[in-house]
């Protein structure tokens, strides 16, 4: 039975997923969660020029998929976590029998690249712009706006879209993040962060400009808006502060360079982002040129020292 015989189950992607596979497999789960998925979907759309369906789920449409999002310039990472999405999604209507078969498309194999965070010099320059902006973001100062959110970014690692919704009820008189599970990646487990008074200071700041309304960081950027999204903004920032601005210089580097710090200060960085293994920070968050391990090269030309 395939879903063309099923009358009752949805024919469109969206609403397949909306219907079907999201109250099933996802309960429990992040929104950003959903919002993944939805993305995917709509990418895949794009792909075959109309809403994607059930029977878009094969070998061909899928592996197509892939190689157009990687011709695109699409990281490896990312095109590989979006072959995760639909077939999660394909596996269970192929289960359900929903589609004929299991499609059988080939895993994207990432290279390995080195991470990278910023230096204190970078961070000097990325502080004093932040400092130094003009203008306001949606009631806020820009410049108060900009360095209490890296001030966040900095000292506790969280992601984009935790931090952004960090609410003024969180945070309590001793200094004390409580950021909800299901406001945070996977939505399994709250991050619990103690703010420095520094950096509780910075955060204060904002309070008579957004402490009417529920979230610290109100954005005033609608989704979507090309020319007025957070990310936008945050290129056209590191663009004045002389930085560069691709990929892997959004604030993804700032979750490394909180990772990096605190491991050369002898802090143990998987604990702090919540991994489930050492081989995951690693390889992808501690920067080797920042890191309090002595090089290779120094202690081997330290052996060949001629006493």
């Amino acid at each position: 039975m395939i879903a063309s015989t099923c009358p009752n189950i949805p024919h469109d992607l969206r609403d397949y997923f909306a219907a079907v596979f999201a109250p099933r497999k996802l309960l429990g789960k992040a929104a950003q969660t959903s919002i993944l998925y939805r993305l995917t979907l709509a990418r895949l759309g794009e792909f075959v020029g109309r809403p994607a369906t059930l029977g878009d789920l094969n070998d061909d449409t899928l592996s197509g998929f892939l190689a157009y999002r990687l011709s695109q310039g699409r990281a490896q990472q990312t095109v590989d976590k979006e072959r995760a999405k639909l077939l999660a999604l394909a596996n269970y209507a192929a289960r359900k029998r929903h589609i004929a078969e299991f499609p059988d498309v080939a895993v994207i194999k990432p290279a390995a690249i080195t991470p990278r965070c910023w230096g204190k010099a970078e961070l000097d320059k990325l502080r004093a712009t932040c400092a130094g902006e003009g203008g306001l973001i949606g009631a806020s100062p820009a410049s108060i706006w900009w360095t209490a959110l890296h001030e966040i970014f900095l000292h506790t690692g969280e992601r984009t879209s935790a931090a952004l919704s960090i609410r003024w009820e969180w945070i309590d008189a001793a200094g004390w993040l409580t950021i909800p599970a299901e406001h945070r990646k996977g939505g399994k487990k709250p991050g619990v962060y103690f703010l420095p008074a520094s950096v509780l200071a910075s955060v204060e700041k904002l309070r008579p400009f957004t402490g009417m309304t529920p979230t610290v960081f109100a954005l005033p950027w609608a989704r979507g808006h090309k020319s007025g999204t957070f990310y936008r903004r945050y290129t056209m920032l590191l663009e004045r502060a002389g930085l560069p601005t691709g990929r892997r210089w959004k604030p993804q580097c700032l979750r490394r360079t909180f990772a990096t710090f605190l491991e050369a200060a002898g802090g143990d960085a998987t604990e702090a982002l919540d991994h489930s293994s050492r081989r995951v920070t690693k390889q992808s968050y501690l920067d080797p040129t920042h890191s309090k391990a002595v090089p290779h090269s120094s202690i081997v030309a330290a052996s060949m020292v001629v006493g």
